[in-house]
């Protein structure tokens, strides 16, 4: 219970955990751990850090490879929670749509920002992890409220012989 005598949602704690280990690969770029490998080339620690934490050049792949996919699949994941909590709280189906698509444009929007930020000109490409959910977001959205019978079934994955 919060202070105000409101009973708290409980947070899905496997998703929460999964979120900071992607926060983490995340950050590991940032520190560049690649440069501090070079420092300590017999550290087996620090190339085994600096690997995965680089796009490997088509040799296999990384948990930095995994980044986005990750990412994507967590906006997959906590969408039903989203959406459920919004209806409880009575939101109207027209504004989780305008939200949504104020969320997806400012994705996009964003992920070009930060991809011309050091460049002479816009780069509009859509590689990067923002730009990607952003383009998905208001799919998924839309998918979130179709039933299952409305989601054709994919017979490789289906369980029953046909």
């Amino acid at each position: 219970m919060g202070a105000s005598g409101v009973v708290s949602p409980q947070r899905n704690v496997a998703v929460d955990a999964y979120r900071g280990l992607v926060m983490l690969l995340m950050m590991g770029e940032v520190l560049q751990f690649e440069e501090v490998a070079r420092s300590f080339p017999n550290s087996i620690l620090w190339r085994i850090l600096s690997f995965n934490q680089t796009h490997v050049q088509w040799v296999g792949m990384s948990l930095h490879d995994m980044i986005q996919p990750s990412f994507t699949f967590l906006v997959g994941v906590a969408l039903p929670y989203s959406l459920r909590s919004r209806q409880r709280k009575g939101e109207t189906f027209q504004r989780m749509v305008g939200h949504t698509i104020w969320r997806s444009f400012l994705l996009v929007v964003l992920g070009i920002f930060l991809r011309s930020i050091h460049g002479d000109m816009t780069n509009f490409t859509f590689e990067d992890t923002l730009t990607q959910i952003g383009l998905g977001y208001p799919i998924l959205f839309f998918l979130g409220f179709r039933s299952r019978r409305a989601i054709p079934r994919c017979p490789l994955l289906s369980s029953a012989a046909p």
